[in-house]
C-alpha cells in the first residue's frame, strides 16, 4: 500500500482554532510553514501523516551513543533539574516524557528523583528498561492506564516540537501533575536571533540556499517562541513561572567563558533553544 506523506491542510490554527493563519514560507524541503496571528505558534501545513512519522521515528533513536553525547545529555539534565529544584526546593517523582535512549531518565534517578520514563517506540523503551532496570512505558500515551498515579514533574526536553497535537498532550499532562506539580518543556526557539537574521536575509533575497533550514522540518512540525509557548500553556491550564534560554553543554570551555556565556550572552541574546517551567493554574 502506498504511504501518504501528508495529512489534509489545516484551515484553522491547530492550537487555538483561529482562522487567522497565514503562510510564512516554503522551505528547501518543499514544506510550507504557517503562523497563527492569534496565538503566534508556527506549524507545518500540511503536516506529515501518522504513517510517515511512525516509519521515521522507528529508527530515530540510536542503539548506542558516544561517550561525549552521553556526557552532554547528563549536563543538560542536571542543569535543567537544578533550575527546577531551585523553584520546588525538593526532589520527587518525575515523568520523563520522550525518554529516548533513557540517559535523562538514568541521570534523574542518580540525582535522587523517582523516575518513570515514556516513549512512543516500544522496542526502544524495552531495551532501555532492561539495560538500566528502569520503569518505562510505551505506546499511545492517551491509552496508558496510570491508575491514579501523579507526578511532581513532567519533564519534556526537546519533544513537543515533534508532536502533531501538542494541545491534546498538554491536556493529558494536566491530571498527571499533583497539586504543586510542575511541567518542564525545552524546545527550539524559532525566534532565536540567528533564525530571525536568516529569515530576513531570505526575504531580501540575499540568502538563497537552504531556505528555512532553521525550521528543521524533516521531523519538527511545530515551532515555538517564548511568547507563543507561554500563551499556549495559559490556554490549557498552566502558568509559566520561569522562562530562559537553554544552556548548551560546553564541556571543554574555560570557566570564565562559561560564566560570561551564562551571565551575559545567554541573558541578552535569544539563543537557539529555550526552556519553560509551568505550574497548573486550575
Amino acid at each position: 500500500m502506498t504511504q501518504t506523506k501528508y495529512c489534509p491542510s489545516y484551515t484553522h490554527c491547530p492550537v487555538c482554532g483561529s482562522s487567522g493563519i497565514h503562510k510564512v514560507l516554503t522551505d528547501y524541503r518543499e514544506n510550507t510553514i504557517y503562523r497563527c496571528r492569534a496565538c503566534q505558534v508556527e506549524f507545518m501545513n500540511p503536516v506529515y501523516s501518522d504513517e510517515y512519522l511512525r516509519d521515521y521515528y522507528a529508527s530515530y533513536t540510536l542503539p548506542e551513543y558516544s561517550e561525549l553525547t552521553v556526557r552532554e545529555q547528563q549536563f543538560t539534565l542536571n542543569d535543567n533539574l537544578e533550575t527546577v529544584e531551585a523553584i520546588t526546593g525538593k526532589r520527587g517523582k518525575l515523568l520523563d516524557f520522550g525518554c529516548g535512549n533513557g540517559q535523562h531518565t538514568i541521570s534523574a534517578r542518580q540525582r535522587g528523583w523517582q523516575v518513570v520514563g515514556y516513549d512512543v517506540d516500544c522496542d526502544t523503551t524495552q531495551h532501555v528498561a532492561q539495560a538500566h532496570a528502569l520503569e518505562v512505558k510505551c505506546g499511545d500515551f492517551a491509552k496508558i492506564d496510570w491508575k491514579g498515579e501523579t507526578f511532581d514533574l513532567v519533564y519534556a526536553n526537546q519533544v513537543i516540537e515533534h508532536l502533531k497535537d501538542p494541545v491534546a498532550m498538554l491536556k493529558l499532562f494536566h491530571p498527571l501533575l499533583n497539586k504543586d506539580g510542575l511541567l518542564f518543556i525545552a524546545v527550539p526557539n524559532i525566534r532565536a536571533w540567528s533564525a530571525r537574521l536568516k529569515f530576513y536575509l531570505e526575504k531580501l533575497g540575499i540568502r538563497r540556499s537552504n531556505i528555512g533550514k532553521y525550521y528543521d522540518s524533516g521531523h519538527h512540525v511545530f515551532y515555538y517562541s517564548k511568547r507563543s509557548l507561554c500563551k499556549i500553556l495559559k490556554l490549557n491550564g498552566f502558568e509559566c513561572v520561569y522562562v530562559r534560554n537553554a544552556r548548551k553543554p560546553k564541556l571543554g570551555a574555560y570557566r570564565i567563558l562559561m560564566y560570561l556565556r551564562r551571565n551575559l550572552y545567554e541573558r541578552v541574546i535569544a539563543t537557539s533553544t529555550f526552556m519553560v517551567i509551568a505550574r497548573k493554574s486550575k
